[in-house]
C-alpha cells in the first residue's frame, strides 16, 4: 500500500483511507478499488490473511467476524463486525484485528484460541476464527461478563459441525461466574474468571491522530463515487444534488446482506457514518427519550437500559424500556447490531418493505421521528409520527432522517412486544407486534391503546410497513378491559384490520392463516399480561391459571445451557489393554491452527501470478429451451477475457460419466434446474467476473411439452412417464403376502397413513470452490474441497478430454461436507478447469452462498405410504411401505439414499414380515445427493409414525408400543432377515431410560400439560439401528531419517477427526518397533489422486475407521522392518556398555573374557519402548534404518469387500423433552439425553463431538430448515435469511451424552462409527413436538390421528394445534 497524503483535518479532501490490520498500517488509495470492495476481500486478498473466512457474504453466519477498534472521546471502543458487509470506504481510522493478530503456532496461541481447541470446539474449523473474534471483542469491550451474557453473545455465529455445545462451554469458561459444574470439559488445566488482556494487541499509535471528521472522496474504476462529508449540512447538500435513484446514504451498509441487488444500481455513496449530529441521545422531562438516527442498535439497547436504571426511583415513566431493549436484542446478530443504525433500519422498512422489528416496536411505543433538510439560512427540522413517516412517500433528496423520540410511559401504562420467527436468534420475524395500553387501575377503562403489527403486509415490497390495527384500537379504547366483550370485540375488529392489510403473501414466512393466528394470539397474550398486572376484580373476566403461561416468551432464556459428557478414556480403564494414545480423548490435532487461522482451505491457497477468476452464468428458467447466449455486454467490459459455454468443452459435458448429469445447458436443450450453468465469464478479478456474468443475457423459449415445472413428488407422480425413474429398491423380510392374506385374528387391526419429509440443505460453512493450475504436458492440478478426489480428477479429465493421469485432484481439508461435496463439487471444478485449459493460466471459481444453495441440491424429499398390521398388544405382524424420493433432475447419489431408506425402514424394531419398495422420481430441481444419514433419517421418521399410529388406534402410550416392538436377544433380526452381531440395543435403551429419568419426568410433563393450555411439553424416547460398511481404503506412510513422519491416504478430512484418529493409530503401531514416538512427529500430506489413486469417497461414517486400519497396516510393515534395526541398536548399546564396564574394573589382559561373558546377557528381543536410558530414541532408530538402506515407505490397504468386508450395526437411544408455544408454534428443546454405542472409541472426544453435531443437525432438519421453491422452480430459500440451520439458542438447555464402551471384537481397534447415527436420534425431538401438539389438540377437542409434515416449522405446529378463534377469549 502507498501513502499519498498525511493526516488531515476536516476541511481537506483526500482519497486515501488509513487503517490498521493487526497493527500494520495501510494507506489505501481507495479509487483503485471497486467501491463495493469489502473489508473481508481486502483482508484476504490484499493483506493475505486467510483466517477470516467468507462463508455466506450476507452477514448471517459470523465466519467472517473481525474486531474493529477506534479512538472515540479518548476511549478505545471495540466492536465485532461482519467483514463481508463492511465496505472499504468505511474503514478510515479503524484498527482491525483478525485471529492471526491474536496468536499462532510460532508466537504462541491466544488463550481464546487455545480454550476453544481444548474444549473440542473446532471440527471442520471454518467457523472457528469467527467464533474466536466474537468472544475476543466481547471480552475487550467488557472483560467481566457472566455466562449468560457470553452465551447470548454468540447469536451472530453459526456452527454446522459441533452442535455448538463445546463452543458455548469454551466461551463460558471465561465468565466471572463459571465453575466446573457448568462446563462439560471440566478437567482441563485452565483458570476460570475474568479475562486477562495483558498480552492482547495494542491499539496502533498512528491512529490516535486520524480525525473521524476528515472528508474522503474518491471515484472507483467504474465511475462510482464515495464521499464522506464532515458535517450534516454538507451531507444534505451532496444528497440534494444527487440522483435519488442511484444515490445511497451509507451508515453501516448491512442492508446489502439482505438486499444484495442494490449494489448493482447505486452510483453514488454518501458516507454519513461519522456525522456526530446523528449519534446524539438525550432525555427530556416532558417529551421522553431522543436518540439520533445514527445511533447503533447496540448503543440504543445500552442507552435504554442505562436510562431505565437511572430512573429507578421513577419507574412509571420507563415501563417500556426493558421490553424495547429485550426486543431490540433480537434484531439480527451481535455483529450487525454493533454497527447498524436505528435510522437505517427504519429507512429499509420504509423503502423496501423490510419486516423491521424496530419499526414495529417503536410504532407501538408512540415514537415520533424528526428529519432534517437544508433551509435558506440554516437547517430545518420537521417532526411527524412514526406511523406517518412509514406511510408517507420516500424522503426527498434533500432530507435525512435525524432522530427518533420515544415518549415516557405513565403509571397506568402497560407495554409489551412480541415476535414469532423461524428460529430464536438471527431471524426476520414472521409477525412482530407491540402494544401500549393505558388502563385506569380503578375502573379498568382503557384510556389509550396502540396495537402495532409488522409482517402483516406483503414482505419485501415497497410500500409495505408496520401498521396500527385501528379498528381493533377503536374497539378497545374507552372499554373496560375486565369485561369479556372487550376482547371479543377487539378480536373481531382485528380480523378486519388484518384482511384489509395482508395483501398477497408469499409462503416464505408462513401462510396467511398462520399469520392471522399470530396476530390474534399476540393480542390475546397481551390481554392476559395486562389483566395479570392489574387487579382483575370488577368485571366478568376470570383468568384461568392454565392460560397464564401464554405470556412467557419462548425466546427468552435466562438459564445457561449445561450438561454432562460420559465416556471411558483409556487412562480411566486401567484394566483394559493400553494402546498408546488410541482410546484417549485428545482434541482435534488441527484445532489450534484452525482457531488461529493458519489452517489452509481451498479458497485460502495462495494464488499464482495471472490467476483468472470464473463466474458462472446461471440459467434461471427450468424446463425452458435455452436458445441463445448474448455475450456482447460482458465482452465490452475491460478486464474480461472471454465468455465460455458448452461449445468450448473438448470432452464430455457431464459429471461422473453420466450422460444425464449435464454440467452446462446445451443451446437448444431444456434447462434442468434453476441455477444450472449456461456459461462462464473469465476475468482478471472476481468482481469483474461477477459483473460480466450479470451482463450476459440468456434467451429462452417454451418447451414442446408445454408442461408446468415439476417440483414435488406428487407433481412428478401426476405427470408420470419419464418422471418415474427405473431405479427402484425393494427390501423384504419374511412373507408379507402370506401374513396379509390370513384373516385378522382376535384383536388384530390395520392402519394406513402417509408420511411426508421435506428436503434439507447441507449448509457446510465453506462454499463450493476450486482452483485449477495448468502444468506441463497438458496436466492440471485441481484443488477442490471434495469428499471424492478420485472422482473429481476423473470427471475433470473426461470434461477436458484428457487422460486421468493428466489431472491431479488435491484436497487438504474441507470446511464441512455432510455428503454435499461428493459430486456437486465437480461442477465447480470443471468450470475452473475449462478456463485454465482455454487460457493456459491458473483459474479460480468460488460460489457465493446463493449460488451454492442452487447447485448443491440437498437431502431427498420423501413420501411414504404405509400399511401396518398389528395385534391387540401393538406388536407388528406385517408392514408394507411404498416410498418415493425426489432425486431432482437425475438420480445421481440418490440411488444410495433410496437403498438405505428401504433397508433401514425397520430401524430398531422386530417386524417379522416386511415388504418395502421405494422409487426415485425426477423433478425440475437441482439433483439431490447424499446427506448425513441418507435414507435412514427418512426411515426413522416413517417407522416412528407407524408406532404413533398403532398407539393411537389402541389408545396406549407410544413409548409402550415402541418397547413392545424393539429388537431383543431372541429377535435380533436386521437387514434382509440376517442376525445382528454386536447387539447392544437393550443396554443402550435401558441406560438411556435410567440416566434420563424418563419415567418420572413423563409424570411431570403430564402435570404441566394439565395445568397449561398454551404451553405444552412432551418427552419422547427413540432409538436408532444404523448399518455400516467399512469401505476399502489405502494409506502411505513415509518416515524420514530425523524421525518425522508423513501419512498420505485416500480419505478426506472435513472435520470428523480422520487425521487425528489416524495419527493415534500410527503412533501406537510404530511404537511397537521399540522406540516411543509422539503425535507431534506425525504430519499429513494432502489427499491426492496421483498419490493414492482409485480411492472411494469418504462417507458413510466409516472413512476414519477404514483409513485408520489402512494406515495401521502400513505401519505394521514398517515395524517389521524397523524391529531388527532396533534390536541391533539395543544389542550394540548393551555391548558397548558391557565393554565400558569391563574396561573400568578389569585389567586389560582380562578384557576379552569379560566382554565375552557380557555378550551372553544381551536379550534376544528388544525391550519395550524407552524401557531404560540405554534404549535408542525414535530419531536414532530412523537414522540407523536409513543408514542400513531400510525402506521407510509402506503402503497399507484395507480391502473391506467380499470375504474381508466389515459390516456392523450401531445402536443409540435418545430421550428428548421439548416445550411448544401453541399460539406461535415455536419450539424450545429443554433437555436431551443420548446414549450411543461407539464400541471402544479410538478417540472419545472426537466421537462425542460427532454425536452432538449430528444430533443438532438432525434437529435442524426436523424443526427448522424449511426449503421453498416457487411455481417456476425458483429457489426461494437460497440465502441465510430464508434458510435457518440451528443457532446457539437451539442447543438443549440440558444436554447429557454418554458413550458406552464395549470392545467390538471385529471392529478396527474395537471401535464403531459415530458420524451419522446420532442424527437419526433427533427424530425423538420431532416426535416430542408431535406429542406436545397432540396434547394441545386434545384440549381443542381434536382426537383423530394426525401426521406432521417435516420440517415441523412453527407454522405447521401452530396450525396443527387446531386452536379455534373462540378459545382466544377470557
Amino acid at each position: 500500500m502507498t501513502s499519498t497524503t498525511s493526516n488531515s483535518g476536516a476541511g481537506e479532501r483526500r482519497d486515501v483511507i488509513t487503517f490498521a490490520i493487526n497493527g500494520e498500517r495501510y494507506d489505501v488509495k481507495a479509487g483503485e478499488y471497486d467501491v463495493t470492495t469489502s473489508l473481508n476481500s481486502f483482508i484476504r486478498k490484499q493483506a493475505s490473511l486467510k483466517g477470516t473466512k467468507l462463508a455466506c457474504g450476507q452477514g448471517g453466519c459470523g465466519a467472517c467476524a473481525v474486531n474493529l477498534s477506534r479512538l472515540e472521546d479518548g476511549n478505545i471502543v471495540y466492536l465485532s463486525v461482519n467483514s463481508c458487509l463492511r465496505p472499504l470506504g468505511l474503514m478510515d481510522g479503524w484498527s482491525v484485528t483478525t485471529t492471526e493478530g491474536l496468536g499462532d503456532s510460532k508466537r504462541g496461541f491466544h488463550p481464546i484460541q487455545e480454550r476453544i481447541a481444548q474444549f473440542n470446539g473446532s471440527q471442520c474449523g471454518f467457523c472457528t476464527p469467527g467464533m474466536v473474534m466474537n468472544l475476543y471483542s466481547a471480552l475487550k469491550e467488557k472483560p467481566e461478563r457472566s455466562m449468560q451474557e457470553l452465551e447470548a453473545r454468540m447469536d451472530g455465529n453459526i456452527c454446522r459441525c459441533t452442535g455448538f455445545r463445546p463452543i458455548l462451554d469454551a466461551i463460558k469458561s471465561f465468565a466471572v461466574d463459571s465453575n466446573t459444574q457448568n462446563l462439560v470439559n471440566k478437567d482441563l488445566p485452565f483458570s476460570h474468571g475474568p479475562y486477562n488482556a495483558h498480552n492482547d494487541p495494542k491499539f496502533p499509535d498512528f491512529l490516535h491522530t486520524v480525525s473521524r471528521t476528515r472528508q474522503i472522496q474518491f471515484t472507483d474504476p467504474h465511475s462510482r463515487t464515495w464521499t464522506r462529508p464532515s458535517t450534516l449540512q454538507e451531507a444534505l447538500q451532496l444528497s440534494a444534488s444527487s440522483n435519488s435513484s442511484s444515490t445511497k446514504l451509507v451508515f453501516a451498509n448491512t442492508s446489502v446482506g439482505y438486499y444484495p441487488e442494490e449494489q448493482k444500481t447505486v452510483k453514488n455513496y454518501i458516507d454519513i457514518s461519522n456525522l456526530e449530529e446523528l449519534k446524539q441521545h438525550s432525555t427530556d422531562p416532558e417529551k421522553g427519550i431522543t436518540v439520533g438516527a445514527g445511533v447503533t442498535i447496540t448503543a440504543f439497547i445500552a442507552y435504554l437500559r442505562a436510562t431505565e436504571a437511572k430512573n429507578g426511583n421513577n419507574v412509571s415513566k420507563v415501563k417500556h424500556l426493558n421490553a424495547l431493549a429485550n426486543h431490540a436484542y433480537r434484531v439480527a446478530g451481535t455483529h450487525v447490531r454493533n454497527i447498524a443504525s436505528i435510522g437505517g433500519n427504519l429507512i429499509i422498512a420504509k423503502q423496501k418493505g423490510f419486516v423491521s422489528d424496530l419499526a414495529t416496536i417503536l410504532l407501538g411505543a408512540k415514537a415520533t421521528v424528526t428529519y432534517v433538510k437544508n433551509g435558506a439560512n440554516n437547517l430545518e427540522y420537521s417532526e411527524q409520527s412514526l406511523e406517518e413517516f412509514l406511510r408517507a412517500p420516500q424522503l426527498e433528496n434533500n432530507q435525512i432522517l435525524f432522530s427518533i423520540t420515544i415518549p415516557w410511559t405513565n403509571d397506568n401504562t402497560y407495554f409489551a412486544t412480541y415476535k414469532a420467527a423461524p428460529r430464536p436468534q438471527q431471524a426476520v420475524a414472521s409477525i412482530n407486534s407491540a402494544f401500549w395500553f393505558d388502563v385506569d387501575r380503578n375502573n379498568g377503562i382503557v384510556q389509550d391503546v396502540v396495537l402495532s403489527f409488522g409482517g402483516v403486509m406483503t414482505e419485501d415490497a415497497p410500500g409495505s410497513h408496520a401498521i396500527r390495527a385501528k379498528r381493533a384500537e377503536d374497539a378497545i379504547k374507552g372499554q373496560n378491559i375486565r369485561e369479556k366483550k372487550t376482547i371479543e370485540a377487539a378480536m373481531e375488529a382485528l380480523k378486519q384490520d388484518f384482511s384489509s392489510n395482508s395483501g398477497e403473501r408469499d409462503q416464505a414466512g408462513g401462510e396467511v392463516k398462520y399469520r392471522e393466528r399470530l396476530v390474534s394470539g399476540f393480542l390475546y397474550k397481551n390481554f392476559i399480561s395486562v389483566l395479570g398486572a392489574i387487579n382483575p376484580n370488577g368485571g366478568d373476566v376470570k383468568i384461568d391459571s392454565r392460560v397464564v403461561s401464554a405470556t412467557i416468551d419462548p425466546a427468552v432464556r435466562t438459564e445457561v445451557s449445561h450438561g454432562v459428557q460420559r465416556f471411558k478414556d483409556v487412562e480411566e480403564a486401567k484394566d483394559e489393554k493400553q494402546m498408546g494414545t488410541v482410546g484417549k480423548a485428545i482434541p482435534h490435532l488441527s484445532a489450534k491452527i484452525q482457531a488461529a487461522g493458519e489452517a489452509v482451505y481451498t479458497d485460502d491457497i495462495g494464488e499464482l501470478e495471472d490467476t483468472l477468476y470464473v463466474a458462472i452464468v446461471m440459467a434461471r428458467e427450468p424446463t425452458k429451451i435455452l436458445t441463445a447466449i448474448d455475450k456482447s455486454g460482458a465482452l465490452l467490459i475491460p478486464g474480461i477475457l472471454g465468455v465460455l459455454d458448452v461449445r468450448d468443452v473438448r470432452g464430455k459435458n457431464n459429471a461422473l460419466n453420466s450422460t444425464e448429469v449435464e454440467i452446462f445447458v446445451p443451446i437448444g436443450q431444456e434447462v434442468k434446474y434453476d441455477g444450472q450453468p449456461a456459461a462462464l465469464v473469465v476475468a482478471k478479478n472476481e468482481k469483474l467476473a461477477r459483473r460480466g456474468a450479470d451482463a450476459v443475457k440468456l434467451t429462452y423459449t417454451a418447451n414442446n411439452r408445454n408442461a408446468a415445472v415439476v417440483r414435488t413428488i406428487d407433481e412428478a407422480l401426476k405427470e408420470g412417464g419419464q418422471r418415474i425413474s427405473p431405479v427402484r429398491t425393494e427390501s423384504k423380510i419374511g412373507d408379507v403376502d402370506k401374513e396379509d392374506a390370513a384373516e385378522l385374528g382376535p384383536g388384530d387391526r390395520r392402519a394406513t397413513g402417509t408420511v411426508y419429509i421435506g428436503t434439507q440443505h447441507h449448509f457446510y460453512l465453506e462454499p463450493q470452490t476450486a482452483y485449477v493450475v495448468p502444468d506441463e504436458s497438458l496436466c492440471y492440478s485441481v484443488y477442490s474441497p471434495n469428499q471424492w478426489p478420485d472422482a473429481a480428477s476423473a470427471t475433470v479429465a473426461e470434461f477436458l478430454g484428457v487422460d486421468y493421469n493428466q489431472v491431479r485432484s488435491i484436497q487438504r481439508r474441507s470446511g464441512g461436507a455432510f455428503g454435499g461435496k461428493v459430486t456437486p463439487t465437480n461442477i465447480v471444478a470443471c468450470c475452473a478447469a475449462l478456463a485454465a485449459q482455454k487460457y493456459k493460466l491458473p483459474a479460480r471459481c468460488a460460489l457465493d452462498r446463493y449460488e451454492d444453495f442452487k447447485i448443491s441440491g440437498g437431502r431427498e424429499e420423501t413420501k411414504a405410504n404405509y400399511n401396518v398390521k398389528f395385534d391387540a398388544q401393538g406388536k407388528i405382524k406385517s408392514l408394507r411401505v411404498d416410498g418415493w424420493l425426489n432425486a431432482g433432475f437425475t438420480e445421481d447419489m440418490s440411488v444410495i439414499t433410496n437403498q438405505e431408506f428401504m433397508h433401514g425402514i425397520t430401524q430398531s424394531y422386530y417386524i417379522p414380515n416386511v415388504k418395502a419398495e421405494s422409487t426415485l422420481v425426477k423433478t425440475d430441481l437441482a439433483n439431490r445427493t447424499t446427506m448425513r444419514g441418507p435414507g435412514n433419517t427418512q426411515a426413522s421418521f416413517t417407522i416412528e409414525h407407524v408406532m404413533e399410529h398403532i398407539a393411537h388406534e389402541l389408545n396406549l402410550p407410544a413409548y409402550e408400543i415402541r418397547e413392545r416392538n424393539l429388537l431383543s436377544e431372541t429377535n435380533r433380526i436386521g437387514r434382509e432377515g440376517k442376525r445382528i452381531e454386536s447387539f447392544t440395543l437393550p443396554e443402550v435403551w435401558n441406560k438411556c431410560k435410567e440416566t434420563s429419568d424418563v419415567e418420572r419426568r413423563r409424570s411431570e410433563v403430564e402435570l404441566f400439560n394439565r395445568d397449561n393450555r398454551w404451553k405444552k411439553r412432551a418427552i419422547e424416547m427413540t432409538s436408532c439401528n444404523f448399518n455400516v460398511m467399512v469401505f476399502p481404503r489405502q494409506a502411505l506412510i513415509n518416515i524420514y531419517s530425523d524421525g518425522s513422519i508423513v501419512v498420505s491416504h485416500g480419505g478426506s478430512e472435513f472435520g470428523q477427526g480422520l487425521h487425528t484418529k489416524v495419527a493415534q493409530a500410527v503412533e501406537y503401531e510404530l511404537s511397537r518397533a521399540g522406540a516411543q514416538i509422539g503425535l507431534d512427529k506425525i504430519k499429513f500430506g494432502d489427499t491426492r489422486s496421483d498419490v493414492i489413486p482409485n480411492a472411494l469417497f469418504t462417507g458413510g461414517s466409516t472413512g476414519s475407521e477404514g483409513t485408520v486400519e489402512a494406515a495401521r497396516r502400513a505401519a505394521e510393515q514398517l515395524v517389521s522392518r524397523l524391529s531388527p534395526v532396533y534390536a541391533n541398536l539395543v544389542a550394540k548399546a548393551l555391548k558397548d556398555k558391557a565393554a565400558e564396564a569391563v574396561s573400568s574394573v578389569v585389567p586389560a589382559a582380562g578384557a576379552a573374557a569379560s566382554t565375552s561373558e557380557a555378550k551372553k546377557e544381551i536379550p534376544n528381543t528388544p525391550p519395550q519402548p524407552n524401557q531404560n536410558a540405554d534404549s535408542p530414541t525414535w530419531k536414532e532408530l530412523c537414522f540407523a534404518a536409513k543408514m542400513s538402506n531400510v525402506n521407510l515407505s509402506a503402503v497399507g490397504t484395507w480391502e473391506g469387500q467380499d470375504a474381508n468386508s466389515l459390516t456392523y450395526n450401531i445402536f443409540g437411544a435418545a430421550a428428548s423433552e421439548v416445550e411448544v408455544d401453541i399460539l406461535t408454534g415455536e419450539t424450545t428443546i429443554r433437555r436431551v439425553d443420548i446414549v450411543q454405542d461407539c464400541g471402544r472409541s479410538i478417540n472419545p472426544a472426537i466421537d462425542i463431538g460427532q454425536v452432538e453435531g449430528a444430533f443438532l443437525q438432525g434437529c435442524g432438519h426436523w424443526i427448522r430448515e424449511h426449503v421453498e421453491y416457487g411455481l417456476n422452480g425458483e429457489h426461494k430459500s437460497a440465502n441465510v435469511f430464508k434458510y435457518h440451520p440451528p443457532c446457539g439458542k437451539d442447543v438443549p438447555h440440558t444436554w447429557n451424552v454418554e458413550l458406552i464402551s464395549r470392545d467390538y471384537d471385529k471392529g478396527i481397534f474395537g471401535s464403531k462409527a459415530s458420524g451419522e447415527p446420532p442424527l437419526i436420534l433427533a427424530t425423538s425431538v420431532a416426535l416430542a413436538v408431535r406429542s406436545a401438539v397432540s396434547s394441545a389438540r386434545r384440549d381443542a377437542g381434536l382426537n383423530e390421528f394426525f401426521i406432521l409434515e417435516a420440517p415441523i416449522t412453527p407454522e405447521i405446529i401452530q396450525q396443527a394445534c387446531g386452536t379455534k378463534d373462540s378459545e382466544l377469549r377470557l
